[in-house]
């Protein structure tokens, strides 16, 4: 997730995404993706079978985005996953269920609500 997000991120800033992921590794990275969200609460998970993760929202949904393929993936359910798992403390915890938030998590759920409600293309 994280150094997905890394790669295409840095491959975007120099200009060569195009240059280096070929038709063929970008639709399987996209596919990769997408294949992250999970049903049980619309989050997104790094690796099979963990849990679903605040901090995934924008590591995944950050690289669908410079992709410009976030339309595959479901923001509605993604969106609503992160804000439950908005505690009463402040902040966000990592996992949806109840348990303490940290800065880290707080940070990168914002993130992706911010993506979530940017409308304009990436690039």
């Amino acid at each position: 997730g994280g150094s997905t997000y890394c790669v295409v991120a840095s491959l975007v800033l120099m200009g060569r995404l195009d240059d280096v992921l070929t038709p063929s590794w970008k639709s399987d990275l996209i596919q990769w993706c997408v294949s992250r969200q999970q049903t049980d609460h619309g989050g997104l998970h790094g690796r099979p079978n963990k849990s679903e993760d605040t901090c995934y929202s924008y590591w995944i949904g950050g690289a669908l985005q410079l992709l410009d393929f976030q339309h595959l993936i479901d923001k509605e359910a993604l969106t609503q996953f992160v804000l439950e798992c908005q505690t009463d403390m402040g902040g966000f915890s990592k996992l949806y269920g109840g348990t303490y938030p940290d800065l880290l998590h707080s940070f990168y759920s914002l993130a992706w609500l911010s993506i979530a409600n940017d409308n304009s293309s990436s690039q």
